[in-house]
């Protein structure tokens, strides 16, 4: 019982620690920000989805923010709506829809298509919702992916239970919003269906690397664009001068390893898919995941420091891996430069900078760190059996206790926790 309070003790100020990454732009001269500047931060992050609300793009495009995880987005075009995204739940998708077309004010005009932008649930689940209502109103609507979308939902599946357990963890939804949970770093919390949703996705047209369709009386180009997916589908309305880069871009440091597990993100893909639509010029940029964008010269900065960000962490594990660097001196080493780690886009709510450096070690070489002592390594309950006969379980916890007390002390007097003491506590106590 001892063992499992320190852990969970531990867990919680390290976290709270690393929250030191804010909304808006930290100055230089405040970093690394204290837990309580962290803290104020984090929860102001917070007021990007909060009130829920549906964004007047302009150019007949709206964006409904802070309704689940993601957004779901409306095109109005004179012959019809188009939808890209669904969100994660049934409901929430039934209320954005709603409030998206009390928006223009217009139930007559039908929902022709559906363009998805990649597999993750909280983008297409809601999906079935809208088609349940576009069939009583005797709507065809047409679906939209890229054509590995169903094979990604299928490898998905294959470890539902832990991926779910894992994501659970990751998006921390077993805390209370609010108070022991601030957001999820790309949207306020992720959302769950009251039941199973037993339906299948069943996608009316698929498309390789580009394809260009018109739909309700306007020219859409579909782009595919590797990036946090290897599905992962940009969409280019012309005539609005408009992009829609799914979750290719986050008001947050990108996920180039998500903790709750995924394959290789590999992020040369994404940050060349980054420069692809930046050459498009777009006036108007629509992410799936934080507020809408509108002006040229700033959509193409975002693009360029959100690239450069990514190839900066890509070329530097690239650099020090050549020099046989370790996965663990690669992460002492490699730094973001001020320019970026302060960006307000580049600061680390949802992804790291440190697990990005290990997922591109392990996704260019694999698991394996070239140190001999790692080949065959003992489990965990071995080592302990191993460590017991040199290190009695009270010294160990005694030694864990003083680790967390001496970083509890430094906070109390600083401000700050001390990471290496809490780290060395949760590895004695794990």
């Amino acid at each position: 019982m001892v063992r499992i309070i320190l852990t969970t003790l531990v867990l919680v100020a390290s976290f709270t620690g690393c929250w030191g990454l804010g909304f808006g732009t930290p100055s230089p001269n405040k970093w690394p920000l204290s837990v309580l500047e962290a803290d104020e931060y984090l929860r102001n992050h917070s007021q990007i989805f909060i009130p829920r609300r549906v964004i007047n793009v302009g150019e007949d495009i709206y964006s409904a923010i802070g309704y689940a995880l993601a957004n779901m987005i409306m095109i109005n075009g004179p012959d019809g709506i188009v939808i890209i995204d669904t969100t994660e739940t049934m409901i929430d998708s039934w209320t954005a829809y709603e409030d998206l077309r009390n928006e223009i004010d217009d139930w007559t005009k039908p929902l022709v298509a559906i363009i998805l932008t990649h597999f993750h649930t909280d983008h297409y689940v809601g999906t079935f919702r809208l088609l349940e209502h576009a069939e009583t109103q005797g709507w065809n609507v047409r679906i939209f992916t890229h054509e590995t979308t169903l094979d990604e939902m299928a490898r998905s599946s294959v470890l539902k239970l832990y991926a779910s357990r894992r994501g659970t963890r990751q998006f921390g939804d077993a805390l209370v919003l609010g108070q022991e949970l601030l957001n999820a770093g790309i949207g306020l919390e992720s959302k769950h269906n009251d039941t199973i949703v037993n339906d299948t996705l069943v996608p009316t047209d698929t498309y390789r690397d580009n394809t260009t369709v018109q739909l309700a009386g306007l020219e859409f180009e579909l782009m595919r664009t590797k990036g946090e997916t290897d599905d992962q589908t940009s969409i280019w309305i012309p005539s609005k001068r408009a992009l829609f880069c799914g979750d290719n871009l986050y008001e947050a440091f990108p996920n180039l390893y998500a903790i709750r597990g995924n394959p290789n993100r590999y992020a040369k893909a994404w940050y060349e898919s980054l420069d692809k639509v930046r050459a498009l010029g777009a006036e108007y940029l629509i992410p799936s995941h934080t507020e809408p964008v509108v002006g040229a010269a700033k959509i193409a900065a975002l693009f360029t420091n959100y690239r450069d960000g990514i190839k900066f962490v890509f070329d530097q594990t690239i650099r020090y891996m050549n020099l046989n660097y370790e996965p663990d001196d690669i992460v002492m080493q490699v730094k973001m430069p001020p320019a970026l780690a302060y960006h307000p886009y580049l600061l680390e709510f949802y992804g790291s900078v440190d697990w990005s450096i290990r997922s591109i070690y392990q996704g260019l070489i694999g698991w394996f760190d070239g140190d001999a002592a790692s080949l065959n390594p003992l489990t965990k309950k071995q080592r302990a059996h191993k460590i017991k006969n040199i290190a009695t379980l009270p010294a160990m916890l005694e030694n864990a206790k003083a680790s967390y007390d001496r970083s509890n002390a430094n906070l109390a007097s600083s401000g700050f926790a001390i990471n290496e003491e809490l780290q060395w506590a949760l590895e004695l106590t794990r």
